[in-house]
């Protein structure tokens, strides 16, 4: 309604004044929040909380904002959730991305991944994603100097793991927007366009209204360009 009326913004009466860090009934002392953009309230709403439900973003318009108030305090209080639509989109990230996979029998331990964890951050790279099970971890990474000595360092010599290795000069491709929560098969459509063009996916990471898709370096162009054409298929056919 707001958007075929043009509005700026959207008012939604609560039975709260805001939106808090944490369920209020679940957590003590949680923190009012004044603003949220719309990745966050959507991501917030498919983990439970109770606010907005994830479907309504999908129909959020660019430059409509939406404000969670109650009758009790002035409408224009309140938590704001700005920012742009969710629609589909594909994004490349700039950053040479290495993969480290780090094999043993401790990895599941917190503490143990807790140092390895450490030993990334002190050696200056950012951690881009993590991938556990009982016995590997698999971590992406951008920057940092000698990171696989570093890491094995840690994991061999510290008796936390067997072996360390590496892969450098991969890419990531994120493919993201509220339809991604809503469309069957929606990683099937990604994969298959990839396949057919004999570009390897190195890694898949499904993290809320996302998915991240990790290819190499030399590939990522042509990988975007095949997403950008698939995903506009897939949403013809959804109209």
């Amino acid at each position: 309604m707001g958007e075929s009326l043009g509005a700026k913004e959207v008012i939604l009466i609560k039975d709260v004044d805001t939106v808090f860090s944490s369920d209020p009934d679940m957590v003590e002392e949680p923190v009012p929040i004044g603003t949220l953009d719309s990745e966050e309230a959507f991501a917030l709403s498919l983990g439970g909380a109770k606010f907005l439900h994830a479907k309504a973003l999908q129909y959020k318009a660019e430059g409509v904002r939406i404000r969670i108030a109650s009758m009790e305090h002035s409408l224009f209080s309140g938590t704001v959730i700005d920012g742009g639509s969710l629609d589909l989109m594909v994004e490349l990230s700039g950053e040479r991305i290495s993969m480290i996979a780090i094999v043993g029998l401790k990895l599941s331990d917190s503490a143990a991944l807790g140092k390895i964890l450490d030993a990334v951050r002190t050696n200056g790279a950012n951690l881009i994603s993590l991938g556990l099970d009982p016995r590997s971890l698999v971590l992406h990474v951008s920057g940092g100097k000698d990171l696989e000595n570093k890491i094995h360092s840690v994991a061999v010599k510290g008796g936390i793991a067997k072996a360390v290795s590496v892969f450098e000069d991969l890419s990531m491709i994120t493919v993201k927007g509220s339809a991604m929560e809503t469309s069957p098969g929606m990683i099937q459509r990604i994969t298959q366009p990839l396949a057919r063009a004999g570009i390897n996916v190195y890694a898949l990471v499904t993290i809320s209204s996302s998915i991240r898709i990790f290819i190499r370096k030399e590939h990522a162009d042509k990988a975007v360009s095949l997403l950008q054409d698939a995903l506009l298929i897939a949403s013809k056919k959804g109209e």
